[in-house]
């Protein structure tokens, strides 16, 4: 919905299948936009927790967090894909990103 919003469209999933289709309320303000696609992605990592896609979920719910100015929980994201998904293309990224959301925090060790 983060994406689709902006544009007037929503995203619906159902039994394993995504169907889009236009918003029926007015544009959403970008703060609600990303509220909404955090419950997209929770909704969808809770309910396809092994999907190839999942790690490219967390990487997105850390970039939104980051967005929102939520370095600790963008690297709990970051870090939940380096414990849950070790061998994913994803990791260097997801490693790096976690590093710098620690650095805006001061907590390195």
């Amino acid at each position: 919905d983060y994406v689709l919003g902006s544009v007037g469209l929503r995203v619906e999933s159902r039994a394993g299948t995504w169907r889009v289709s236009e918003s029926p309320r007015a544009p959403l303000e970008p703060e609600r936009l990303r509220e909404e696609a955090m419950s997209a992605l929770f909704a969808a990592l809770r309910d396809f927790p092994d999907h190839p896609a999942a790690a490219d979920g967390l990487i997105a719910q850390g970039l939104l967090e980051l967005d929102r100015g939520h370095a600790a929980a963008a690297s709990a994201h970051f870090d939940a894909l380096v414990e849950r998904f070790p061998d994913s293309p994803r990791v260097p990224e997801a490693l790096w990103r976690s590093a710098l959301a620690q650095m805006e925090l001061y907590e390195w060790e």
